[in-house]
């Protein structure tokens, strides 16, 4: 996963989005970041077409909605992204926010459905809370090896339960401080999983 990444949200105007994406990955950035919800996939596909960078240099990510995590929904809602995008397989795919339609066990079951298809590379979580955390490594054998958690000031408890988290587990943890925003990182076994909050 390179470090430097480009998000998408609120980048909702198609051409200069897609400019965007194109002007940012002809620069040196490899990393983009959108998300169903952000309505801009479509534009970040053209850019990307657009770009003058291999495909396999790139490192795409994207995030499925909340009203989209049963299990059929999962599949199709993924399979629209990747058309959007313009490409097969999309690097890393987040469970956007565990609400409303979030099954830990049948939205896994969907996403690991995708990484065995060959459609998505890595999955990540998104907006969890650390005793959802928890509920996905219980109910859905998810291993975390490496996650990025937003981590606001007024957060602390937060913070603290992904300490334990990762101490209880064996996870390496790490971080990154940016305004008043903390990153923490977790590192653990065989598989891919990232925590984003965003």
């Amino acid at each position: 996963m390179p470090l430097l990444g480009l998000g998408t949200w609120e980048n909702d105007n198609p051409s200069e989005c897609a400019n965007t994406i194109k002007t940012a990955l002809e620069m040196g950035y490899r990393h983009i970041d959108t998300a169903q919800v952000y309505g801009n996939e479509g534009a970040v596909g053209q850019g990307i077409a657009a770009a003058d960078v291999p495909r396999e240099e790139m490192f795409i990510a994207t995030k499925v909605w909340i009203d989209k995590l049963g299990y059929e929904d999962v599949l199709t809602s993924t399979q629209r992204s990747l058309e959007k995008l313009g490409i097969d397989t999309v690097d890393l795919l987040y469970v956007h926010w565990p609400v409303d339609t979030y099954n830990p066990v049948e939205t896994f079951r969907a996403l690991h459905k995708l990484v065995s298809d060959g459609k998505a590379d890595r999955i990540g979580i998104s907006n969890f809370e650390p005793n959802q955390v928890d509920t996905a490594i219980e109910k859905a054998n998810v291993f975390m090896i490496i996650g990025h958690h937003l981590i606001w000031n007024l957060h602390q408890q937060r913070l603290s339960r992904l300490i334990q988290l990762s101490e209880l587990t064996g996870v390496l943890t790490h971080g990154l401080h940016h305004g008043n925003e903390a990153y923490i990182g977790l590192l653990y076994a065989n598989h891919t999983y990232y925590i984003q909050s965003e």
